[in-house]
């Protein structure tokens, strides 16, 4: 027994002896890591630290360790990006200088002998400086786009005359640089890629060949979202397209011309819609868990933005006499095309974006057609469809958007012209049936608040007293305006709605302030007994009406 009992406190010791050792061996790979890569910590762990650890010797240490990592980072990090830097154009300035010798094959010897140093120095440093060796391989793709570039374009001697030869040799290299960027998995190196092939297409100076390169570049940009979900890229060719369309529409400053609009539109158009179109996939592609929805929001928007920039560009230099039929095109896909999404597409909002464009570009349609004024009598009738189709969509965005672009439409046609009556009849039923059209499908548009449908029917509420006010002779217009109070306080009884009792009461006291404020000091006897008899008459019905309502509902009560 005694024995047994010696055993287990021997056994003791060799267990706190190894946790002592696991304890020495975790501070030791602790401070190893944290001199490899040293971490800034927050306020809340430094003063989670016990008080005894809190002195003023620990506090200079950990200043001491900050300084190291950021000393690190900068010999690491900077010191690799400045002298990749330096070394890049080092070997330009080289070549330059050869060229301006008159050694033109011995420069563009030099600048591929200089790329293939660097692609060499890349792999040697490939498994002991992983980011040095990155920045390696992305000089050394540089200096072969520059070197090869620069045998026709970039100088004043080119060593090869026929510059589609070298942008044959380009388009080969970049290809190249593509294929060997998305095996590795490189998102740099393939992005890289794509700016090469924008900057060749603006230097080449051929409009097909830029335009072409443009939707060249968008395609790979989606097949790259599609493929590996690299949002980044996609965004970044998006930018680089579109530049790209503006720098034609520029004559192309990058190739020797001047700051000044095309002469002539070509094709342009046609690629405008290609780009746009490709971008448009993206809301065909399914959620995934590394591409936030964001990346997919913004490229929507930055799509439609910069497409209706260019169009309207384009239409205003080329077709502003012929531009309907561009426009109905356009209306017609986006339509279609918001149908489509709408079964096929995970992404909720995009088929309303589609749908509105559509909507927008119909009435532009309109508008080019049948021209002012009266295409505000047909644009107003569009709204209600707008907000008919709403419905379908399920979508507040549209009836929201559909709202404030009615408000739009009818300021600016008070405005831009006289009152006229068709027009002014077609606003404000318009205004109500919205509101009438929303009370009725609340559920399914899901809206949890009356804004939307208050919106239209205070619209309303100044549309109907404005029309009144212009349609009927000025003897009649308070009486026209207290027969409007009538139908809206039978409205409410018929469809048991409070709120056209509202517009009654709100139709009634404006009459009063008419008839008081105008009626009195212009109008001829024999009309101003009939107002105020017909006034004082409605509003004393209202009253007993009120009063009998209260009274049942103290009797329930």
């Amino acid at each position: 027994m005694e024995q047994e009992n010696h055993d287990l406190a021997d056994l003791s010791l060799l267990k706190q002896e190894i946790n002592k050792l696991k304890e020495r061996i975790h501070r030791i790979e602790s401070r190893m890591e944290n001199a490899a890569y040293p971490a800034v910590k927050t306020f809340s762990e430094i003063n989670s630290f016990p008080q005894s650890q809190n002195t003023p010797g620990n506090e200079a240490a950990f200043t001491v360790s900050q300084e190291q990592g950021l000393e690190s980072k900068l010999g690491e990090y900077g010191l690799a990006w400045m002298g990749n830097i330096v070394l890049l154009f080092g070997f330009v300035f080289l070549t330059r200088y050869l060229q301006n010798l008159g050694y033109n094959l011995f420069a563009a010897f030099v600048g591929y002998l200089s790329a293939a140093l660097v692609f060499l120095l890349a792999g040697t440093t490939k498994n002991s400086f992983k980011y040095l060796s990155f920045l390696f391989n992305l000089s050394g793709y540089c200096l072969l786009f520059y070197f090869t570039l620069s045998l026709h374009f970039l100088t004043s001697s080119p060593l090869i005359p026929q510059k589609e030869v070298v942008l044959a040799l380009v388009v080969l290299l970049i290809g190249i640089q593509v294929y060997l960027s998305v095996k590795k998995n490189s998102e740099v190196l393939t992005g890289l890629a794509l700016v090469f092939m924008v900057i060749t297409a603006s230097i080449f100076g051929n409009a097909n060949v830029q335009l072409t390169a443009s939707v060249l570049t968008a395609s790979i940009g989606m097949w790259l979202f599609q493929k590996n979900g690299w949002w980044k890229i996609t965004i970044i060719t998006l930018v680089l397209t579109y530049a790209n369309v503006l720098f034609w529409y520029v004559s192309n400053p990058f190739s020797g011309g001047k700051w000044v609009v095309v002469s002539e539109p070509g094709l342009c158009i046609y690629f405008l819609g290609i780009i746009a179109f490709i971008y448009s996939l993206i809301t065909l592609t399914r959620k995934k868990d590394d591409v936030p929805d964001d990346a997919v929001i913004a490229t929507v928007v930055l799509n439609g933005l910069s497409f209706s920039t260019y169009l309207a560009l384009i239409v205003i230099s080329f077709y502003s006499t012929n531009y309907i039929a561009v426009f109905s095109v356009i209306s017609l896909f986006c339509l279609a095309f918001s149908s489509c999404l709408k079964t096929k597409s995970v992404w909720k909002y995009s088929p309303s974006f589609y749908a509105l464009y559509g909507f927008v570009t119909i009435s532009v349609t309109i508008y080019g057609i049948y021209g002012l004024p009266f295409s505000f009598f047909l644009l107003s009738v569009q709204s209600l469809l707008v907000v008919s189709i709403a419905l379908w969509y399920r979508s507040r965005f549209i009836v929201f958007m559909n709202s404030m672009m009615f408000l739009s439409l009818w300021i600016a046609y008070l405005w831009t012209f006289a009152p006229i009556n068709s027009i002014n009849i077609s606003f404000s039923l318009v205004a109500l049936l919205s509101a009438r059209i929303i009370s009725w499908q609340q559920a399914r548009l899901e809206l949890k608040n009356d804004l939307l449908r208050n919106f239209y029917l205070i619209t309303g509420y100044f549309l109907v007293l404005y029309t009144l006010f212009h349609l009927v002779p000025q003897n009649y217009v308070t009486v026209s305006w207290t027969v409007t109070a009538i139908v809206y306080f039978v409205l409410s009884i018929l469809i048991k709605n409070v709120k056209y009792r509202y517009l009654a009461l709100g139709t009634i006291v404006a009459a009063a302030f008419y008839l008081f404020l105008f009626d009195l000091a212009r109008v001829e006897m024999v009309f101003r007994i009939i107002a105020f008899l017909f006034l004082a008459f409605i509003s004393i019905g209202l009253s007993i009406y009120y009063v009998k309502k209260l009274k049942k509902k103290s009797e329930v009560v």
